[in-house]
């Protein structure tokens, strides 16, 4: 039985040509109603939810650019400057004593051998350097960013962090140094 809006005016089926294909066409929408809602309403909230992203967005820029973040006391620079000059050192020595430790081990093996040519393989690459090169003007470019991001986060902690956690924090810092010094120990200390 067919629902009332696909009759004609005087309830009968509508007949050939163009009032048959109106008669298909109700009767697909008809059954299918759901799924052509469910299309319009997704094709309308994805655009819509676009919209409301991008108006989020540069709502978001603008309050960003109105806010002044504070600027990081000389001293709180300095003592975060200390700790990560004594963290990469740190690093610099794990590493090089893990290069020799490893080294050692795969001295004279089958092993070591290939590794070794392997790396000189890489080493001598043109696409290798370039990579390097590449990887390098990009580290250099992104440096001014990531340094006005670090100074940005600096001034945030100084100014509402650190009056609550800043003693923690410090306590915890002097606290995990004993334990660096015995199990990564800085060169020339």
């Amino acid at each position: 039985m067919l629902p009332k809006h696909c009759l004609n005016s005087k309830g009968k089926k509508f007949g050939c040509g163009f009032k048959l294909f109106l008669k298909h066409l109700c009767i697909l929408f008809y059954y299918f109603k759901a799924i052509f809602i469910y299309i319009f309403l997704y094709i309308f909230f994805f655009f819509f939810q676009m919209k409301l992203a991008l108006a989020l967005i540069v709502a978001l820029q603008v309050s960003v650019c109105f806010c002044a973040l504070p600027e990081p006391d000389k001293e709180l620079v300095d003592k975060y400057e200390g700790l990560k000059a004594t963290f990469y050192k740190r690093l610099v020595s794990a590493y090089q004593k893990a290069h020799v430790a490893i080294g050692t081990l795969a001295e004279g093996t089958i092993t070591g051998e290939k590794a070794k040519e392997i790396v000189d393989s890489v080493k001598a690459s043109d696409r290798a350097q370039s990579a390097a090169k590449a990887l390098a003007a990009v580290a250099e470019e992104l440096e001014p960013v990531l340094e006005r991001a670090r100074m940005a986060a600096l001034g945030v902690y100084g100014a509402y962090l650190r009056p609550y956690i800043g003693e923690y924090l410090d306590h915890g810092i002097q606290s995990i140094k004993p334990m660096l010094d015995t199990v990564l120990p800085v060169e020339g200390q």
